[in-house]
């Protein structure tokens, strides 16, 4: 392919769509034009003509100083961030032991730049190069290094257009070829932000990788390895699947929704002549725009798979903000626009003081600023929590600090919890590949001072990373979290099939029984991910715990309440015990026989362990684990924890979150627990039963059975109908639905409905009710 110039960027859509933002950042990529832009930003609403601003618009956006404020530092922060030694191979000189970093492959001799011994490079890592083409210049990395490597040389490039280090890094034909979903996104925004900056013979080996990019491996589940694949990977996906990914190995949602969306706009925007992934830009454009908006349909329908994903929403928003800012066509940034919003108006339902609330897919809120957490990046536009986000520990989003969407002002009350307090919320959510509704069953209570949530689960797909409750307190410094269960994972998030939950209010009981049920390896043919069955399967469970959960034995007995760490943490994935994981934010203010108390500023929490001996497992100390990926998450955790032990089956938590206004003395408080507060427990054919009575006078009873994930729960005496939760809606709340085709977003009395119109472009109107007609 010769040379080929780059579709311009529309600088100034006349569609009426894109709103002041988008004129003010298009444009301004490079020295002071891209520091102007973000001031310029400010003063966006100034520059919007007469007329009506309609609720959905982006233009309501409240916080455009503190955005701006927020954003400021986020592009010379990365800037500095080192990117090149990681795609480097590592050695040592014979001679000193020091580290060497080379570009040699296996085989190939490495000179000392200590000593100037030459010895021959082994291994290159897990991110190091692979293969060079024949001019000698790498044409293969291994691992996914551009997941976060093209990002500070783009910084750099903004910052500086002529950096010589930057201009090299993305030419290297290893990197070029990198266009799997972590990649796509990251060259997306690049070609928007530089790619009319880039000379011809750039644009020309850009066209030419996105063109030949079909992967027949994965470089990314195993390291070191490159893992083949049944049908080869590509930007544009497979006709018939959802977001046109397969069952096997067709990625899960986040990947397709990289892959789609950087393909789309690799379609709209590289030019005649050009391919994607061996399309032409019409087929890709067609191909991927009825992806979306299948997938647009099906939101407003069950949800998203992976719900509340903390982990992966960053990377899914960033995909979209590519769409948003860089697409020419009005159907396509409205198609953006209507995605991303869903994202950001059932995650601001769900935040509380800047965390996430509840139950996730795939995922936890630490309650601190965590790297790669979508809590980090929604501080961005929504900052409203007690912690800022700082330094190392804060995921710096050059998409977001770079891009003209502002969620409109009623996303930002919903997230800043502007709203009349408290209230209740019932959610259901779809299995990850959103064909069958109703897998989990969500219920979410937000007071003044605390969220609880938590979800009933009829399937378990990804049990290493969901979470199935979580109590959300406002805290000094950030959030104070409790959650917990069967410690299979030995990390606040992970379930099991001994797990179960049942809410009402501020009040639930955990219940961990030795249910019968296994977590197998699907067939072949079949998601990647582990499942619930009743049957063993023919894999070894999950986590390394393939005994039989008959064989669940107890701790020994504490004594003064602690549990021996080291023991107790070897044998937590077979035993029969229950896991309280405590927020250090939170103070021990009471402890007895039956129950304690913990405090934050504004709230109380009554904990009540039943079934057996309890005890803190870590109470002051925090242990160091080992240095696997799984050990650095165990660490971390255990800083941020307490963890408090059940040593018995079936038994569990109960507990209560209480506003400490309403409970000024906690002598009062005491009374009230010891006097009302009470859990009995039974065991019965293999399940177990859990009844609750809460200091504030509401009773939970939950009975989980020994064969099935779905328990029985009454609450106040009245059974729970998990049959029909939400009434045919995915979310069902006193300010956002979402169902039966519509989203709709009212507060008091002000709002507007979203839907999919026949042709497939998104519309809105304005509304003042959650009623439909």
């Amino acid at each position: 392919m010769g040379a080929v110039k780059l579709l311009r960027v529309p600088r100034f859509p006349q569609n009426g769509f894109a709103d002041a933002r988008v004129l003010a950042r298009r444009g301004h990529g490079a020295g002071k034009g891209f520091h102007a832009a973000l001031i310029f930003c400010a003063f966006g609403a100034s520059l919007l003509s007469a007329g009506d601003v309609y609720p959905w618009s982006g233009d309501t956006y409240p916080d455009e100083a503190g955005f701006a404020e927020r954003m400021a530092d986020v592009v010379p922060v990365l800037a500095q961030r080192g990117y090149l030694r990681r795609q480097m191979s590592r050695s040592r000189c014979p001679d000193t032991g020091y580290s060497v970093f080379s570009w040699a492959l296996p085989g190939e001799d490495v000179v000392s730049p200590y000593t100037g011994s030459v010895y021959t490079q082994e291994g290159t890592g897990y991110f190091g190069p692979r293969r060079r083409d024949a001019d000698g210049r790498i044409d293969r990395f291994g691992g996914d290094s551009l997941k976060h490597g093209l990002i500070p040389p783009t910084a750099r490039l903004l910052l500086d257009p002529e950096d010589r280090a930057a201009l090299g890094f993305v030419r290297i034909p290893g990197n070029l070829h990198q266009q799997y979903h972590f990649a796509a996104i990251n060259w997306a925004r690049f070609l928007g932000l530089q790619g009319e900056r880039m000379d011809g013979a750039w644009q020309a080996d850009f066209a030419r990788h996105v063109a030949a990019y079909r992967e027949a491996s994965s470089p990314i589940n195993r390291p070191g390895e490159f893992v083949p694949l049944t049908y080869p990977h590509d930007l544009v996906g497979e006709a018939g699947e959802p977001l046109g990914g397969n069952r096997t190995d067709g990625g899960t949602e986040n990947h397709k929704l990289m892959w789609r969306t950087s393909g789309l706009l690799y379609a709209e925007l590289l030019p005649e002549g050009a391919e994607i992934s061996g399309y032409t830009p019409e087929e890709a454009r067609d191909r991927t725009r009825a992806a979306l908006t299948g997938y647009l349909a099906r939101l407003l329908e069950t949800g998203n798979g992976e719900y509340n994903s903390t982990i992966y929403y960053p990377y899914i928003v960033h995909g979209l903000l590519n769409l948003y800012d860089f697409s020419p066509h009005a159907e396509t940034r409205k198609l953006a626009k209507a995605i991303l919003d869903y994202y950001m108006a059932v995650y601001a339902l769900k935040s509380f003081n800047g965390y996430l609330s509840g139950p996730q897919k795939r995922g936890f809120s630490w309650g601190s600023a965590v790297s790669e957490h979508f809590d980090a990046l929604f501080w961005g536009w929504c900052a409203a929590t007690t912690a800022r986000p700082d330094g190392e520990d804060r995921m710096y989003s050059l998409h977001q600090a770079t891009s003209a969407y502002r969620p409109n002002a009623l996303i930002h009350r919903l997230a800043s919890k502007d709203v009349p307090l408290p209230f209740t919320a019932r959610m259901t959510r779809p299995c990850i590949r959103m064909e069958r509704a109703g897998v989990a069953l969500e219920t979410l209570h937000v007071s003044r001072s605390f969220a609880l949530g938590s979800a009933v689960l009829r399937d378990i797909e990804v049990p290493s990373q969901e979470t199935r409750w979580i109590l959300n307190v406002r805290a000094e410094g950030g959030a104070a979290l409790i959650t917990g269960g069967h410690p299979q994972w030995r990390e606040p998030m992970g379930v099991t099939p001994h797990d179960q939950v049942a809410q009402a209010g501020g009040a639930a009981v955990l219940l961990t029984s030795p249910n019968e049920g296994h977590l197998v390896e699907p067939p072949p043919g079949q998601l990647q991910y582990f499942t619930y069955s009743p049957e063993p399967g023919p894999e070894a469970e999950s986590g390394g715990a393939a005994a039989e959960r008959a064989a669940l034995r107890p701790y020994a007995r504490p004594r003064n309440r602690a549990f021996p760490f080291p023991r107790a943490w070897t044998m937590a994935p077979a035993s029969a015990v229950s896991w309280l994981y405590v927020s250090r934010r939170f103070g021990i203010v009471h402890e007895e026989d039956a129950f304690l108390v913990l405090a934050a500023p504004d709230t109380w929490v009554v904990v009540l362990p039943f079934g057996g001996e309890w005890g803190w497992l870590l109470r002051d100390e925090v242990p160091e684990l080992g240095g696997t990926a799984a050990g650095r998450r165990q660490r971390d955790a255990l800083r941020d924890f307490r963890v408090l032990a059940v040593d018995r089956l079936p038994g569990g938590f109960a507990l209560e979150a209480m506003e400490r206004a309403d409970h000024p003395r906690l002598d009062d408080l005491l009374e009230t627990v010891r006097g009302r507060a009470s859990v009995a427990v039974r065991a019965h054919d293999g399940g177990a039963a859990a009844v609750f009575t809460a200091p504030g006078g509401r009773t939970i009873a939950l009975d989980s059975p020994a064969r099935d994930l779905t328990p029985s729960v009454e609450v106040d005496g009245g059974a729970l109908d998990f049959g029909d939760w939400t009434h045919g809606l995915a979310v069902d709340s006193p300010f956002l639905r979402v169902g039966g085709g519509a989203m709709r977003l009212v507060i008091e009395g002000t709002g507007y409905e979203v839907t999919l119109s026949p042709d497939g472009v998104p519309a809105w109107r304005t509304v003042n009710s959650l009623r439909t007609q």
